[in-house]
């Protein structure tokens, strides 16, 4: 028999998850409605409130929908954005989801602190792998650039020169 009150957590809002009573609180002040079982509409509607951002497709699935939406949608085409996939919360979420068929017949708060520590695992995997990727980045970022810096140029060679000063 599940007894709430024995339900006691070892990290209350210490790690990742809010603490109980900061998150009622929260919910009191909560600018959006909240509906039983929260929906994930509601939470992508509370965040578009706040941010404004420019709509993209990830560049996996940008490539199934059609010629037209490539060039509008593509996280490559977006004005002073630096080259990334679009893909990142799924890549950062598909372990989790694994991880709840195993925390779905725990207690709240053994759940919390099961999902806290693969997190934390995650979170010092990247942090641990950060320079080396990063390093790795930036190599293959010199040589995409000077590969553009050679098509761009012989592209705008072609170019009259009164259409390049417009």
């Amino acid at each position: 028999m599940h007894r709430p009150a024995n339900d006691v957590q070892l990290s209350e809002g210490a790690r990742f998850m809010v603490g109980q009573a900061e998150y009622k609180k929260h919910l009191k002040a909560a600018n959006d409605q909240r509906e039983k079982g929260e929906r994930q509409m509601n939470m992508d509607y509370s965040a578009y409130s706040i941010v404004k951002m420019k709509a993209t497709i990830g560049l996996f699935r940008v490539h199934g929908h059609k010629d037209e939406c490539i060039p509008a949608f593509s996280p490559n085409y977006i004005i002073g954005a630096r080259q990334f996939d679009g893909e990142v919360v799924e890549m950062l979420w598909a372990p989790l989801n694994e991880i709840s068929r195993s925390t779905s017949g725990m207690s709240t708060s053994h759940r919390q602190e099961v999902l806290d520590d693969h997190m934390n695992d995650s979170n010092w995997k990247k942090l641990i792998g950060m320079v080396n990727y990063l390093s790795q980045q930036h190599r293959a970022g010199k040589v995409e650039l000077d590969k553009a810096i050679t098509a761009f140029k012989s592209i705008n060679s072609t170019v009259s020169q009164d259409k390049q000063d417009d």
